[in-house]
């Protein structure tokens, strides 16, 4: 589809969007449909165009619960163009900087380059339920999150399938999930809510499974905490989502098929990889898909430069590199795997470098407070405030697995460590004595802490005696 580059001046996002006709969007290195300058208006947002089915196939509903929202809130659409355009100028000007002058000065406020930072997400699935086959096992759920960690940071082990053309920019976009281990109260949870509704079957408007009132389970604060809904949608829906914005969404979240999630339990053949959660939440961090849902004409966008132009989604049960259609008339053709295409669960599994900056720069800049929350870290204290009680130093971190810990306490003489993964597993404890380490009636201890556990992020929680605790997130890489 079309690649779009912002080439304007930044005074210009201050014009009133009516005047966007004024805006230059240059489509430099883009197919020569694909060359001319264009509006970012609802047209090529992808907006007004609706999907044209090219044969009965499995498929996401996000651009029509898109045109629902913009029947409800009149001002969406005009938000949206205006965020577009914050979006790209933002990733124009990160592109243009070098990785010390990314650091040292960020555009916009909140931005983290996706190579230097690892975003963690606290995540709530609501189990919804009518028969007992739908009220899916908390395996089949927690098989789902190790689907979007591996996915999202590009260990997944179909990646070495990608094809040679396109290794070089798939990408590990430095996004991870983690199931939330308090709730909204404080109180500890595993981060799964279940409830049984009188509803056969939801769907986006009467019977939402976003709302109490229609049988669903209204979202946790999706300020502190990614909502995903897991219900039966009917026979042809896997799923759908809600774009991310500058104006909080009360119903911000990704509504997932019960058969398309995770890779265990009650699961279709087809989409028993878990992908169909991976391709919704790229939708909520604001990605598009790859064939710019301009029904087969070569002139809509996903907005990102490094994805081939596509003249409609995939619908080949064993699509073979190069596949070729329309808009992409040679090789390498049109990126079938690629996560925000319609291709089935096995025959995705990549995402590119412009993808991930429009993901991380869209979190940073419509949801910062997800990367701030506590929501996952270990229980015993509330979600909006984990005191630091306990003075302690745990150095380096980032590690490649040997961490040493300082403690320094007037109170207690020993304390334990204790390390979670994402999954809100504990993989690690330890009892230290802090007796004949008193200096001033303090006691000082240092221990060296070799954790045998693979890579990837982890949360600490260390504790006394006394309850004072104090917790953090840890890197093994």
């Amino acid at each position: 589809m079309k690649k779009l580059i912002f080439t304007s001046a930044i005074t210009l996002l201050l014009l009133p969007l009516g005047q966007g006709q004024n805006i230059g969007i240059s489509t430099t290195g883009a197919p020569a449909k694909a060359s001319a300058l264009l509006n970012v208006n609802a047209t090529n947002l992808g907006l007004l165009t609706p999907r044209v089915p090219l044969a009965p196939v499995k498929i996401c509903g996000t651009m029509e619960n898109l045109e629902i929202l913009k029947a409800l809130d009149p001002s969406l659409e005009k938000r949206m163009e205006s965020n577009e355009l914050i979006l790209q100028q933002a990733i124009k000007d990160m592109s243009e900087r070098t990785p010390s002058e990314k650091q040292q000065s960020p555009i916009p406020k909140g931005w983290i380059p996706t190579t230097n930072a690892v975003i963690t997400i606290p995540v709530v699935v609501h189990v919804l339920w009518n028969t007992a086959s739908e009220n899916i096992t908390d395996a089949q759920v927690i098989s789902q999150i190790d689907v979007l960690n591996k996915d999202y940071s590009r260990t997944n082990l179909d990646t070495s399938l990608i094809p040679a053309p396109w290794k070089n920019i798939a990408t590990n976009t430095g996004i991870q999930f983690c199931l939330a281990k308090i709730d909204p109260l404080g109180n500890p949870t595993n981060g799964i809510i279940r409830k049984q509704s009188s509803n056969t079957v939801f769907n986006k408007t009467n019977a939402s499974p976003k709302s109490n009132a229609t049988g669903g389970d209204n979202a946790w604060d999706t300020y502190k905490y990614f909502n995903i809904w897991v219900c039966d949608l009917g026979g042809t829906l896997l799923g759908y989502a809600e774009f991310s914005n500058s104006t909080k969404s009360n119903t911000f979240g990704a509504v997932i098929h019960y058969q398309t999630f995770g890779t265990t339990g009650n699961v279709w053949s087809s989409y028993k990889q878990g992908r169909s959660a991976t391709h919704e939440i790229g939708h909520c961090w604001n990605l598009r898909h790859t064939w710019g849902d301009d029904g087969g004409a070569c002139t809509g966008s996903d907005f990102c430069a490094d994805t081939p132009n596509q003249a409609n989604y995939c619908n080949k049960a064993n699509p073979a590199f190069p596949e070729l259609d329309a808009c992409a008339t040679a090789s390498p053709g049109y990126m079938f795997c690629n996560y925000m295409d319609y291709s089935l669960d096995k025959d995705k599994y990549m995402f590119t470098k412009d993808q991930s900056d429009r993901m991380n720069l869209s979190i940073t800049s419509f949801y910062p407070s997800l990367i701030t929350s506590t929501a996952c870290q270990p229980s015993g204290t509330s979600v909006n405030n984990i005191s630091a009680e306990l003075p302690v130093s745990i150095y380096p971190n980032p590690t490649s697995g040997k961490i040493q810990v300082a403690v320094s306490s007037s109170s207690s003489s020993q304390y334990k460590i204790e390390i979670y993964n994402l999954l809100g597993e504990k993989v690690h404890s330890t009892l230290i004595n802090l007796a004949g380490n008193t200096s001033n009636g303090v006691n000082n201890h240092s221990s060296i802490i070799n954790l045998d556990v693979s890579k990837g992020i982890y949360f600490y929680q260390i504790s006394s005696e006394n309850n004072s605790i104090s917790t953090g997130k840890l890197i093994i890489q």
